[in-house]
């Protein structure tokens, strides 16, 4: 019999096969590499379809090793989802005209990082105390949000330095920005509910899995819903650019001759 945890994890199945559909145009009309965040957004819709249909599995048997994998599954994904808008701000920034000053790449790779390591770790915590190494699992999950935190202040200083430069922005791409903007109150409730979990605070209502199915639904799955949608709208009516188009953007400005260039130096004009 299907229960209300179940009822989600169906729901959420549903969403994110759409949402795969969705993403994969997305990465065929901008490409499929990292720096345009689109793969990352098809990447973490497929590990939310694993984790609701293990979610599904183990409402309707129990057993540790269907637990193991819908936690490991239900932790793993918001770091996709994140990469997803450093991968969105780093091609933001390509644009920009270095004499203006834009972000190194290192810096994103920093923070990406940073993700990849609090999601090992992550994953580990919760395999670790979902068998018999409660102490080891909880310093790993503990780790693990640290790090989910820092690279959230990163990426959300990377997102205020991108949006100082907003008339820097090649023209068509500031839907991308305002779509960054919109779901950074959606990611900041989202964050909050992974450290809650990360950290055992008010464990009986904040877990992935025992936890209460309402607070999951608003502040789990529904910020993610609303970031997935913001991202994808913005994707979709965003132009394509070619990477060679990118760099007569910059050469354009670098002939200017002026100190802050001129404001048509990011305008790119689309057929």
């Amino acid at each position: 019999m299907i229960n209300d945890r179940g009822g989600l994890a169906i729901a959420t199945l549903i969403f994110y096969v759409l949402a795969i559909l969705a993403s994969l145009l997305l990465c065929r009309k901008h490409g499929f590499g990292r720096n345009g965040g689109w793969i990352f957004l098809m990447i973490f819709s497929l590990i939310r379809v694993a984790g609701s249909i293990a979610e599904l599995v183990a409402v309707n048997d129990p057993s540790v090793a269907s637990v193991t994998a819908a936690t490991a599954l239900a932790g793993s994904g918001f770091s996709a989802l994140l990469m997803a808008e450093i991968g969105v701000l780093q091609r933001l920034n390509e644009g920009i005209p270095a004499a203006v000053g834009r972000i190194p790449p290192i810096v994103f790779r920093v923070t990406v990082l940073s993700l990849i390591v609090g999601l090992a770790l992550g994953i580990n915590g919760g395999v670790q105390q979902a068998s018999s190494s409660q102490n080891q699992g909880q310093t790993y999950s503990h780790v693990a949000g640290i790090l989910y935190g820092v690279a959230f202040v990163i990426m959300s200083l990377e997102a205020l330095f991108t949006g100082l430069r907003i008339r820097y922005i090649i023209h068509g791409e500031q839907k991308l920005l305002m779509a960054i903007a919109a779901a950074f109150p959606f990611l900041v409730v989202r964050l909050v509910y992974t450290e809650f979990v990360y950290f055992e605070f008010m464990s009986g209502t904040f877990n992935a899995i025992t936890g209460s199915v309402v607070v999951e639904a608003f502040v789990s799955y529904f910020p993610e819903y609303v970031v997935m949608l913001l991202f994808l709208v913005a994707g979709w009516f965003t132009p394509r650019i070619e990477r060679h188009q990118i760099h007569s953007v910059e050469d354009g400005y670098n002939n200017t001759g002026s100190k802050y260039g001129n404001q048509t130096s990011g305008r790119i004009e689309h057929a």
